[in-house]
């Protein structure tokens, strides 16, 4: 399920369809998509003959002689077109043992073929933009449906991508809500694996970049052919020596100063210490491009300078706040901290955001607990260990919020 696809339905008409609906109403729409997807996803394979030789599914498909026929396949797909999701109309409970009586029929014919087919969840961040308890009661829904499918069938599972912000266990007040922890992993990049994500990225530029990744001591280069090249492993020496090859070793002053391998990262982690490698991949090569414009003489084997850091900080920090903005638009109550310095007191921080007079149009009312709860949740805040609200400089940057200390930067 993506809402990007347009087999799926859009997200305006998801939203409305949640505001006029149960819970209950929720998780029998979650339920009946479920063979509509399956159906589909059989039909559409089985008349590609490119993915109908590489795919286990469709050649178990097709050579088992107890499978369902492709005729029938079809019927079960007309019948529940109309129920499901292309027209927003959940499965009534009494049309609910059919559509248990399909996906039996698909779980038992997998079983005899050795096979799992797999649903996948993503983009939910789509869904409520301006109502974000839509989202949740979606999610809550879709959860609550696969945790009680999943004691039934054994080869029909599902992969739902989640932001840590959508999975709280605050909301997710359902039966059986206590099982979802112990089944999910957490996808974090530690600081090496990001700096083996560039080091990845550069190598594939070519091999004049290549022979400059060679040069740097302690890094381990290697070609896996189809895999393209990978470097080893990225302790601290190595990502001090390949940033001192980027860029000068040190940036800021006086007791500001600090590595800039150790600078890359903390200026771009959030509120819950995350970092998203897209975030360093724009800002070296961000710094990159300022480099390039610059176009400053007498420099040394060094690609930027720390200024050429520095602005580029500032785009990709406009950058990840648009990239927010979707999702939860209420982001923009920083708008009214612009010029001010963090960190803040609890109570002066609900204040100023407060005065946010100016809504997105759409966007529902939210009191300012709830605004600095949410935005505490997907770690565009920070609480300090003195309790005052802290504003990570990932997103400090374009809201033009000061530091205490320091000047206060423009959007």
């Amino acid at each position: 399920f993506s809402l990007t696809s347009t087999i799926h339905p859009g997200a305006a008409e998801l939203d409305r369809f949640a505001s006029q609906s149960s819970d209950e109403e929720l998780r029998a729409f979650w339920i009946g998509h479920i063979p509509v997807a399956l159906i589909r996803g059989v039909l559409a394979l089985a008349n590609n003959p490119t993915v109908h030789e590489k795919t286990r599914l469709t050649e178990f498909w097709s050579k088992n002689p107890a499978a369902p026929s492709t005729e029938l396949l079809k019927q079960w797909k007309a019948t529940f077109d109309e129920a499901a999701a292309l027209r927003l109309s959940a499965p009534s409970l009494e049309q609910l043992p059919r559509v248990t009586k399909v996906l039996d029929d698909f779980e038992r014919k997998l079983a005899e073929g050795g096979t799992t087919a797999v649903a996948v969840y993503d983009q939910f961040e789509l869904l409520g933009v301006y109502d974000v308890d839509i989202r949740r009661r979606f999610i809550r829904a879709l959860l609550a449906a696969w945790i009680s499918l999943s004691n039934r069938y054994k080869r029909i599972r599902a992969k739902i991508f989640l932001g840590e912000d959508l999975f709280d266990s605050r909301w997710l007040n359902f039966p059986d809500a206590s099982k979802l922890r112990p089944r999910a992993e957490s996808l974090r990049w530690d600081v090496p694996s990001l700096y083996r994500a560039v080091v990845r990225h550069f190598a594939a530029a070519g091999e004049p970049t290549r022979r400059w990744l060679r040069e740097v001591p302690g890094l381990d280069l290697r070609d896996l052919g189809d895999f393209g090249w990978m470097p080893g492993d990225v302790p601290d020496d190595v990502q001090r020596a390949f940033i001192e090859r980027f860029t000068r070793r040190m940036m800021g002053t006086g007791i500001q100063k600090t590595y800039a391998h150790r600078w890359i990262p903390n200026q771009l982690q959030d509120g819950k210490g995350r970092i998203m490698p897209r975030m360093m991949l724009n800002l070296l090569g961000t710094a990159a491009r300022e480099a390039m414009y610059r176009a400053r003489t007498g420099r040394d084997q060094r690609l930027v300078e720390p200024e050429d850091l520095l602005a580029a900080l500032q785009e990709t920090s406009t950058r990840r706040a648009q990239e927010v903005r979707p999702e939860y638009p209420w982001i923009d109550v920083l708008q009214t901290l612009h010029g001010r310095e963090a960190p803040f007191k609890r109570e002066e921080f609900l204040l100023r955001i407060g005065t946010l007079t100016e809504l997105p149009p759409g966007v529902q009312p939210r009191d300012a607990e709830a605004v600095l709860d949410d935005l505490l949740q997907l770690g565009v805040l920070r609480i300090d260990h003195d309790g005052r609200v802290d504003v990570p400089d990932i997103y400090r940057y374009f809201y033009g919020i000061r530091r205490t200390g320091g000047a206060a930067h423009t959007a």
